[in-house]
This record gives structure tokens, C-alpha cells and sequence, in this order.
């Protein structure tokens, strides 16, 4: 080991997985961006407190492209969520679909 900083330190898995999120929707898109991603209850409350957002409400929609630009460049925690339930109808099947392309890669 040439450098250590805080190497044991458990940290949570954000950034990879906003980056999955983003993958998967390019994927089921197909160059469709310009289709709409609608924000659910669940979407916008679900979030931590504290947690990074881009103030969605409950009803409002962005079209794919944009979502992807709020995921990644604010990593927006109500726009992984809306962009996993548009992509697979549920955050629960969202996450196993996440799980089964991350063994394939």
C-alpha cells in the first residue's frame, strides 16, 4: 500500500449505483429520450432526510434526458427512484434487474 485514506471506512454505494441506474435507462430507452419519466409518491417521499434532491413534487414529470442530467449531475435521490420505477415499474424490481447486470458485468 503506497496510500491510505480512511481505506476501512464503510461508505454507501451512491455513486455506483446512480451510474447503473443510468445505464439500465439508457438501455430501455433506446435513444427514446425525450419520453417522460413521471415522479410518484413514492419517488418524492421516500428520500432520507438530508438526502440530495432536486425538489420534484408528487405528478411532475422530466423527460428522460433530463432525469439522467438530475441523477448524475445532482445526484437526485427522487429521480433514481423515478427513473428505476419507469424502467422496471417498481423500485423492488428496479433493484433485482440492478443486481442480475451487475453479475452480468
Amino acid at each position: 500500500i503506497l496510500y491510505d485514506k480512511n481505506m476501512d471506512e464503510r461508505k454507501y454505494p451512491a455513486s455506483t449505483t446512480k451510474i447503473m441506474t443510468a445505464l439500465l435507462t439508457l438501455e430501455a430507452a433506446e435513444d427514446e429520450l425525450h419520453d417522460r419519466v413521471w415522479f410518484s409518491h413514492q419517488a418524492v417521499y421516500s428520500m432520507p432526510p438530508g438526502s440530495s434532491h432536486i425538489a420534484m413534487d408528487e405528478e411532475e414529470s422530466l423527460t428522460v434526458r433530463d432525469a439522467l442530467y438530475g441523477l448524475l449531475l445532482a445526484s437526485a435521490n427522487e429521480v433514481a427512484t423515478a427513473l428505476g420505477e419507469y424502467v422496471s415499474g417498481s423500485e423492488a424490481e428496479f433493484a433485482e434487474l440492478m443486481t442480475a447486470r451487475a453479475k452480468e458485468l
